[in-house]
């Protein structure tokens, strides 16, 4: 039903030829003069059901529906028949509740129909893309944006502003989000973007965290209030489980800045771990280091206005419809 309604023809007819094979005893056992009369009325429900397949309620079971109209179909059939013309439209309808829909088998039969039937999009285009696998083939500056994007909307209501940072001179800042007017002197998130074909290492986090010591210690910026990794890799297992140990975090962090960290903040000179700069980060609050996943984020932008554009898919899947129900409701009568 959902294929027909999206366009898809082939889908249409395979349910209309499956649902025609289920009305056809449906109605033969309710007619006294054999298969003529059964076969004009299948004929008569598929038209119907074909020419309102738009009013149907896709938070509805559609086996319901169709029969529903299959009723109606026969009660009108047999108002025709002058011998039926003084049979009461209750007794009818008893007769209909007997068997809303034919058993069982005929119930999974067109459940599972509807179930396998692809949507136009996914016979034309295969079946989606994860979100997740698609944002690990983005180059960083789409990484970026996407994140921009994320933060812009899903965290909204954390900010009063929200700021992307790129190119040359960043200091260490991605993207920005200002909790209060007065910006990287105010309180602040940062948002770091990292895109590589693996989780981010603690090698890699070294540098980033030294730029946020070294330009808070020089003034550029008070400290943010939280420093969240964000990559479509998410970190790897060292770089979370230091992530998880701030203590370890900042006995490594020290033990690698010579190597690692020292000749990598800035271009124009090296930055010794010593003096004031020393005390200032031995007194730092490690605990701002923090990662998000990328499942998360995923997750969260799925609200925004930019995640269909972005990544596609259209509507969710419709659950498989519930079992008709067993007995003719009182308004199905006339």
């Amino acid at each position: 039903m959902l294929n027909g309604l999206d366009g898809d023809a082939q889908a249409w007819r395979v349910l209309l030829s499956d649902l025609a094979a289920h009305l056809r005893p449906f109605f033969k056992r309710r007619l006294f003069n054999g298969e003529s009369d059964a076969e004009d009325l299948v004929q008569e429900t598929l038209i119907a059901i074909h020419a309102k397949r738009a009013t149907w309620d896709r938070n509805q079971s559609f086996t319901a529906w169709a029969f529903t109209i299959a009723r109606h179909k026969l009660i009108d059939h047999l108002r025709r028949q002058g011998r039926r013309l003084t049979e009461p439209l209750d007794d009818a309808s008893v007769l209909l509740a007997e068997h809303t829909v034919e058993d069982g088998v005929m119930r999974r039969d067109l459940t599972r129909a509807l179930s396998i039937l692809l949507t136009a999009s996914q016979a034309q285009n295969g079946p989606p893309v994860d979100p997740l696998v698609r944002v690990m083939g983005y180059h960083a500056d789409e990484w970026e944006k996407f994140i921009d994007e994320w933060v812009s909307h899903c965290l909204k209501a954390d900010y009063v502003q929200v700021a992307r940072f790129s190119g040359a001179n960043d200091r260490g800042i991605d993207i920005a989000g200002f909790a209060d007017a007065k910006g990287l002197i105010g309180v602040w998130d940062n948002y770091q973007c990292k895109h590589y074909g693996a989780g981010i290492t603690p090698g890699t986090a070294w540098p980033e965290i030294g730029k946020i010591l070294w330009h808070s210690f020089n003034g550029h910026y008070v400290p943010p209030r939280a420093y969240y990794f964000v990559a479509p890799r998410d970190t790897g297992t060292s770089l979370t489980q230091l992530l998880s140990n701030i203590p370890l975090l900042k006995t490594q962090l020290l033990a690698a800045w010579e190597k690692s960290v020292r000749t990598q903040i800035t271009v124009t000179q090296e930055v010794k771990l010593e003096g004031a700069f020393a005390d200032y980060v031995d007194s730092f609050d490690f605990t701002i280091f923090k990662r998000k996943s990328p499942r998360e984020i995923i997750e969260q932008h799925r609200n925004s206005p930019y995640f269909i554009p972005r990544f596609g898919g259209g509507l969710p899947p419709r659950p498989a419809p519930d079992l008709p129900p067993s007995d003719v409701h009182e308004t199905e009568s006339g």
